[in-house]
């Protein structure tokens, strides 16, 4: 026990090394690897919360191996001793790799999303171009999650230095760890669940800066606009396309010679005036700013610096310098205090000028005539433990950069938040910057690439995270364009960014129909905001990540874990982007529980299938997941241009969920601070049952939400009962508004019911209500029978009957009536024939010019087939709402003098086999559907005709 009363336990692993393992709070387990009399350093540029707790770690010795377990005592990583070495400098570490298991994190790494069966090496470097081969690329954050059997855990390597990590390259069942220089200082976060392995995780290094609201919006670059007419140009484009956009981006054009923290006198002749005219339109304005610091001895930031004596030095005493762009540079030394609030006070000039965001480039650092295009590994920086060789420290270059910058602008403007990026990272780096991923390319692998980059960043701690839109270097294809706009509206950045000389990268610069695809893709985006900004608080205050790979969610389901070409924003929303040219349909992973299309809430099939869903050039397909709760804005031309206060609030059904709406004042003090307010909103949803609480709001910020207009989507017809607080309400013809409250409407149209809450009415429970089912037991069965001829004719009579009456559900255009049908069915070894005759046909067309139609159900043993047919004969399924596990269905319908007649075949291979001793039971229900002609609107009208008791419905069974 040391005088600090921190517990560690140190393990003999050789004759002159020893692992000593800590115990700290969250379960983590610190372990360093000594040889000798060897003396670490406790300072981390990573690690912020090293509290130790009382008592032994849980750590033990089962015979050479140590075995690391969580506090119910089961294993989350052994080490054999033998996997423990070191030469020189150089420690090695080995973990028992277990086949199965998965390795995902490491932050920004090209290529796959599961990492096993690869060598990573972590050297922040500039990589110009890359693709999915190059590693390292610019950041470095060596901490992984391991997942095995739906359990999963940790590991940060705390080392700044040169790392490489052998995910079982070499041998299958060994991950080994090494580090060149420093010390071998690891931390184990237990899971098992992987949300809360990523919660302790930025507990240990520090929880996601707060960004301003506006850094969520569109944001708009290339390298570069100039002069300001040019971006004022762009500005004013925006507006005149009706495109929400809340930032424009100064490359280093901006400056005068490539000179940080100056303005080009002939472009940007009055800065201030020109930044004010942004803000007036809405913008704000982010410029570029690198470390290396020309070496002109009229230059105020580098005379300024070497007066401070701020600049790395070389063995030899000397001021280090390199070539960057303009020419020979001097670099801040960003590891010394000193210097850090040196370099903080050089954007006093910007600040004063109202630039509102600051973008960290080239901090890797990179030197173009430097070796490795970096500084020599012998540079020299002074830390506050004495003087130490760049080898050690290089991946923290950048770190300890947006560090400085950070805190310099939060010292100018204490109420307001700071909005860095930066292209260098280090474990920790959250705290300070959001980060985008480089400079990739135009090309349809890029995007592919950038989405498990932007899955394993945001498993690293990252939810502002996200690739250039359209590729840096090269030009997209206008597809290719809108199909990257339509990915990144749904991760946590959003920003377009092109290289110079390439051609323009507007929204609106490929023409029509591009121009109204992209505007919509940008608009979706701005839909999502108050989801997306609830998330970013939740990912400040709790670490929880805000875009998330399957396998985060459902560790248990292997499959899923293989999928990197979609992911789930927040709890709710399962995003699927289109990652190919001329693809217009996608073949969609469903995780288990029930889905519904978003944002219009049709329903897909439950328990977990792959679903062929649209993907129009319009739009890519969204899901929202059972229980999903997701705030739903109309969009005006930034982010703080919501347009109404009325909230539009989305519920699905499904499942269970909660959300909490934030409000504030869109920005606020540097620590995440100042007024807010909550309103929580939960969902309780059982197939019949739904139950929506909306709390009252708690917190001191006035807030402009007025009111929540709730949309609860998925539900089997319109409720039998609606109770506000244990009162009926009533139904109505049209939803509500504001001023007008009372009552609840359904919607026909997307089967949903909306309801309007105040907010000075809150709190609230709303329950909805359906009647119970008929089971199995409780209907008579039409009994399909076996017969070798499939043409042999029907016999008379028979069946099931079932029927509408009063059962059918009104709507405002279309009047009650009476609709009959007599089901029979018989079963041939190859198929199903189900034949519904529909009687009094001529009442299927009604003054609106809509037709009625047949909805067979059938509960197969995978699934549930939806079949809905018209009285043309024109099938109205999509197979993105509906969906047949083996083989579609036939449907043959003619008309004669008893009705008309629907004939269903459905192939033996959807059912099975039906020789099961229970015999196969499958729903059919009659439903009366409406559509236009064109097929472009599809209304669904329940006949819950199985309800009358004096003509019961029926189920199937094949005997």
């Amino acid at each position: 026990m040391s005088a600090d009363s921190q517990a560690w336990t140190d393990l003999a692993v050789g004759p002159d090394a020893c692992l000593r393992a800590t115990h700290l709070e969250d379960g983590v387990v610190r372990l360093q690897y000594h040889l000798g009399d060897e003396q670490g350093t406790d300072r981390s540029h990573a690690v912020v919360a090293r509290r130790p707790v009382d008592g032994p770690p849980p750590v033990r010795m089962d015979g050479d191996v140590v075995v690391i377990t969580d506090a119910g005592g089961t294993t989350i990583a052994e080490i054999p001793s033998s996997g423990l070495s070191s030469s020189g400098q150089r420690r090695d570490m080995a973990f028992v790799y277990p086949h199965g298991e998965r390795t995902f994190g490491f932050g920004e790494k090209a290529g796959k999303l599961d990492h096993r069966g690869r060598v990573l090496r972590f050297w922040n470097t500039d990589s110009f171009m890359y693709d999915r081969l190059t590693d390292p690329v610019y950041k470095s954050i060596p901490f992984w999650i391991g997942v095995r059997d739906g359990r999963a855990y940790g590991v940060l390597i705390d080392n700044p230095g040169r790392i490489s990590v052998d995910c079982g390259a070499w041998e299958q069942d060994r991950l080994r760890v090494r580090t060149e220089t420093g010390a071998l200082d690891l931390y184990v976060v237990p899971g098992p669940d992987p949300l809360d392995v990523v919660r302790r995780y930025t507990a240990l290094t520090g929880r996601p800066a707060l960004p301003p609201r506006w850094a969520l919006g569109l944001h708009q670059c290339r390298y570069s606009y100039h002069p300001a007419a040019r971006v004022n140009e762009v500005a004013r484009g925006f507006r005149e396309h009706d495109i929400p956009c809340d930032a424009v981006w100064l490359d280093i054009h901006y400056m005068h010679g490539y000179r940080c923290f100056t303005w080009d006198p002939d472009g940007f002749p009055d800065p201030q005036a020109f930044i004010n005219s942004l803000h007036d339109d809405g913008f704000k304005v982010v410029v570029m700013i690198d470390p290396g610091l020309k070496v002109e001895d009229t230059y105020h930031a580098y005379a300024k610096g070497r007066e401070a004596d701020a600049f790395v030095k070389m063995p030899d005493g000397s001021e280090g310098h390199g070539t960057c762009w303009p020419g020979p540079c001097a670099y801040p030394d960003f590891f010394s205090p000193a210097t850090r609030v040196w370099w903080g006070e050089l954007y006093r000039t910007l600040v004063e000028a109202g630039v509102d965001g600051y973008w960290n480039d080239m901090n890797e650092p990179a030197v173009f005539d430097g070796p490795g295009g970096t500084f020599p590994d012998d540079t020299v920086h002074q830390t506050e433990d004495g003087p130490v060789a760049h080898a050690e420290v290089h991946n923290a270059y950048g770190h300890e950069m947006v560090r400085a910058t950070r805190d310099g602008i939060a010292a100018m403007r204490p109420g307001k938040r700071p909005f860095v990026l930066t292209r260098a990272a280090y474990a920790g780096t959250q705290r300070y910057a959001a980060a985008w991923s480089g400079d990739n390319f135009s090309s349809w692998d890029d995007l592919k690439h950038a989405i498990p980059m932007a899955l394993n960043m945001s498993a690293s701690g990252f939810p502002l995270y996200g690739p250039d839109v359209g590729g840096f270097a090269g030009a997209p294809s206008p597809e290719l364009f809108v199909r990257w706009l339509q990915a990144a509206a749904h991760l946590g950045l959003m920003r377009v960014h092109t290289c110079l000389g390439s051609p323009d990268q507007e929204p609106w610069s490929f023409g029509e129909p591009w121009t109204s695809c992209a505007r919509e893709a940008i608009r979706t985006r701005y839909r999502l905001l108050a989801y997306i900004y609830a998330m970013v608080h939740d990912a400040a205050r709790n670490g929880t990540p805000m875009i998330r790979p399957l396998w985060m969610e459902w560790p248990h389901i292997p499959h899923l874990a293989e999928r990197e070409d979609c992911w789930m924003l927040g709890y709710g929303l399962l995003v699927a982007p289109v990652l190919e040219p001329g693809v217009t349909r996608l073949n969609v992973s469903l995780p288990p529980g029930r889905w519904h299309t978003f944002p219009d809430g049709r329903p897909l099939r439950t328990d977990g299938c792959e679903a062929t869903v649209d993907a129009p050039m319009d739009r890519i397909p969204v899901l929202a997941r059972g229980g999903a709760i997701v705030p739903w804005l109309e969009p005006g031309r930034n982010s703080d241009d919501t347009g109404s206060d009325v909230l539009r609030v989305k519920l699905f059904a499904g499942g269970h969920g909660n959300f909490t709406l934030v409000e504030d004042a869109n920005d606020g003090p540097p620590d995440g601070g100042g007024p807010r307010r909550d309103i929580a909103v939960n969902l309780h949803s059982e197939s019949l049952h739904h139950i929506v609480t909306v709390e009252a709001p708690v917190g001191e910020h006035v807030g402009t939400v007025r009111a929540l207009d709730l949309e609860l989507h998925g539900l089997p017809g319109p409720p039998d009962q609606v109770m506000r607080d244990g009162v009926p309400a009533a139904a109505r013809s049209h939803p509500a508004t504001r001023d007008d409250p009372d009552g609840w409407a359904w919607d026909t149209e997307v089967c949903s019911v909306r309801m309007i809450v105040p907010v000075d009415a809150l709190p609230v429970r709303i329950e909805f209500s359906h009647p119970p089912l008929p089971t199995a037991e409780s209907r008579p069965a039409l009994v399909a029978r076996a017969t070798d001829d499939p043409d042999a004719p029907w016999p008379e009579g028979g069946g099931v009957h079932l029927a509408g009456g009063d059962h059918v559900v009104q709507s405002s255009w279309w009047a009650a009536r009476d609709v009959e049908a007599m089901v029979q069915a018989r079963w041939t070894p190859q198929v199903l024939q189900v034949r519904c005759v529909v009687a009094d046909a001529d009442r299927a067309q009604t003054e609106n010019d809509q037709e009625d139609g047949i909805r067979l159900v059938l509960e197969v043993p995978d699934g549930v087939v939806h079949v809905r047919i018209g009285p043309d004969g024109r099938s109205w399924v999509r197979e993105d709402l509906y969906w047949a596990p083996h083989g579609r269905i036939v449907a043959d319908v003619r008309a004669d003098a008893g009705g008309t007649v629907y004939r269903f075949d459905v192939p033996a291979a959807v059912l099975g086999p039906p020789e099961l001793d229970t015999g196969l039971t499958c729903g059919c229900d009659l439903a009366v559907q409406h559509s236009d002609r064109d097929g472009s609107r599809a209304i669904v009208e329940w006949v819950r005709g199985y309800s009358a008791p004096e003509r019961p419905g029926g189920v199937l069974k094949l005997v």
